[in-house]
């Protein structure tokens, strides 16, 4: 068996976020530095970014995100390799820059919280500007009220913004991508002939609704919790990434070899990590003989899952809400059973505290 190397045996008693974040990235400094020389994503257009700046990002995002820096503790495997993708884009990390995002999401399978990498919009539109050929990228939205005309056979497009209206997404009628780009043979850019894409509210929303961090952010709205995923968060930046996203995997706009797979991967931060199907809190024999005693009678099964859920906030005590069990056994769908677990151990958790501090006093 290798010996584990001293630079992570000291790191493990460290306590502080800013020096657990530095110490990884210095164990792992040789691929951070392979992965900011990756010449198939272009430099920035300020030059080369170095470690010291790249790092100054990360731990400035893990000491003012209290959930990020317990999803490093708990993964630090997962903080690597997004720092490791934050490095090879050479974008800076956290909500400061807007570029590149470190999001913290609970993995059910394996029972921890882990890290998964996010571009912005912002950080979108760096990348893709950094190829020489690429004058500029943008993305609109078009809201009720505003005149918009776009004719694919001569690429006119004409969109009068109105500042007086509700710039929501309740009014979101649409929007568009336009890349400006240079002549092959030279550096002028092609004012009059610009690359765009359009999609319609419909299309924007129907890849909103079938993001699996949109879905998971319903459930929890749904159940009266915030909703941390980014479609909650910043639904506009999103559809304007949309946008952006389509019109350069469009095939008309030159980008670097590598963006590619930074798309890619970016794609697949908007996923849920895979989670085996939960099992349902069943109820115990204790639980079973009171029914059949009669003791609990007056109790039937629920007959819907938002039912369930309510009762299991109302329970004021864990006596109570495990007292519930066994009136859910009914329900095999697999997005019953997961709302079902998910509401149980939200409350048992909250109701296990609030014992806890009543046991302090």
């Amino acid at each position: 068996m290798s010996e584990i190397p001293q630079s992570l045996v000291a790191l493990a008693n460290e306590t502080k976020p800013t020096n657990y974040a530095e110490g990884l990235i210095r164990h792992f400094e040789e691929d951070v530095m392979n992965a900011l020389n990756y010449d198939q994503i272009s430099n920035p257009r300020g030059g080369p970014m170095t470690i010291q700046s790249f790092m100054a990002s990360v731990k400035l995002d893990v000491s003012t995100n209290e959930r990020l820096a317990k999803a490093m503790f708990a993964s630090p495997g997962s903080f690597a390799k997004a720092i490791m993708l934050a490095a090879q884009c050479k974008l800076l990390v956290g909500g400061s820059y807007d570029l590149f995002y470190l999001i913290p999401r609970w993995n059910k399978k394996l029972g921890v919280e882990e890290i998964t990498p996010l571009i912005g919009y912002k950080g979108l539109c760096e990348l893709a500007q950094r190829h020489p050929r690429v004058h500029k990228v943008e993305a609109h939205l078009v809201f009720e009220g505003e005149p918009f005309s776009y004719n694919p056979g001569t690429g006119k497009l004409d969109h009068q913004v109105g500042l007086s209206g509700d710039r929501t997404e309740e009014n979101l009628v649409g929007g568009y991508a336009r890349v400006v780009i240079t002549d092959p043979a030279g550096v002028a850019p092609v004012l009059d002939d610009p690359v765009i894409h359009v999609m319609g509210r419909d299309q924007l929303m129907r890849i909103k609704e079938s993001a699996d961090s949109y879905k998971m952010g319903e459930r929890n709205v749904a159940k009266g919790w915030t909703a941390h995923d980014p479609w909650h968060q910043h639904p506009l930046a999103m559809h304007r990434k949309t946008l952006l996203r389509a019109v350069l995997n469009g095939g008309s706009v030159p980008r670097d070899m590598g963006l590619g797979g930074a798309i890619q991967t970016d794609d697949q931060a908007q996923l849920t990590p895979a989670a085996e199907a939960p099992s349902l809190p069943r109820a115990t024999t204790q639980d079973r003989m009171r029914q059949t005693l009669g003791i609990d009678e007056g109790a039937p099964q629920f007959t819907t899952v938002s039912e369930a859920c309510a009762a299991m906030e109302a329970a004021a005590t864990l006596e109570d809400l495990r007292a519930l069990r066994g009136r859910w056994d009914h329900f095999t769908g697999p997005a019953e059973v997961e709302e079902l677990c998910e509401t149980f151990d939200y409350f048992e958790g909250k109701l296990e505290e609030t014992q806890k501090e009543d046991e302090k006093r």
